[in-house]
């Protein structure tokens, strides 16, 4: 009886192990390794990151009027805006962005003759 509380154990360290990997190591690896590429951005928050601030921004630039002639970036996506104003453009949203286009591009140009 006593071997099957051990490979309980056991099991029970390696799943923790894996759910601290998942949860809080990797993400700040990550964090890290774009840090030192030179992408800038908030710091790693376990499981909800930023959402509170996100919808906090939707909800007060939805609460706001707006004027035809207002700029209506920060209406549409205050998240991003404010996230471009603090940390400039080279951000996460840019690189992820520029990825879609270019997968867009290949797609559209690889299956369409000119």
């Amino acid at each position: 009886m006593e071997w099957v509380s051990g490979i309980i154990l056991i099991i029970c360290l390696i799943w923790s192990w894996k759910v601290l990997n998942w949860l809080w190591l990797k993400p700040k690896k990550l964090e890290k390794l774009l840090r030192e590429q030179g992408l800038k951005g908030n710091p790693y928050r376990l499981l909800v990151g930023d959402m509170k601030e996100y919808f906090k921004m939707e909800k007060e630039a939805k609460s706001k009027s707006m004027n035809l002639s207002d700029d209506i970036t920060p209406r549409v996506s205050p998240y991003y805006n404010q996230s471009v104003r603090i940390h400039g453009m080279c951000t996460v949203f840019d690189k992820i962005y520029e990825y879609m286009l270019r997968n867009v591009i290949n797609t559209h140009f690889s299956t369409h003759s000119l």
